[in-house]
């Protein structure tokens, strides 16, 4: 299953994917997500277009949290986004949380949806099937 979440609450029990810029500013997401984040950020610098995958080990209620380096805040717009959103395909696993709260800065609420789904899917796009004949 696939989520957006647009608050700061996840119900995601296998990956949740959270945008975080140079800063390393998380206060639009979850507390408890964020207190686990921050204990990696600390030493680590997540560079732009960069994807981190993070197991938790049972510390959150999630399996694992992705973190995509977004660059720095100036220089972040909707073309930042979608290179970032391609990293976000299957192989993160089956149940995917993205925290959309995170990826909303200098780029409205509406653009940073409708960059997800439209990138995410087709990213994820599989082909299951032929309609030509074998000769």
């Amino acid at each position: 299953m696939f989520q957006i979440i647009t608050n700061k609450e996840y119900s995601c029990q296998d990956t949740v994917v959270i945008g975080v810029f140079e800063d390393k500013s998380l206060e639009k997401v979850d507390k408890t997500l964020a207190e686990f984040v921050e204990k990696f950020l600390k030493d680590e610098v997540v560079k732009k277009n960069e994807l981190i995958s993070l197991y938790t080990l049972g510390q959150i209620p999630c399996k694992k949290v992705c973190l995509l380096g977004l660059g720095n805040k100036d220089e972040y717009s909707i073309v930042t986004l979608n290179k970032v959103l391609r990293k976000v395909n299957s192989n993160l696993g089956e149940d995917i949380a993205i925290m959309i709260d995170s990826f909303v800065e200098k780029v409205s609420f509406d653009e940073v949806v409708s960059e997800i789904i439209l990138t995410v899917s087709e990213y994820n796009y599989r082909f299951t099937e032929c309609k030509s004949q074998e000769k």
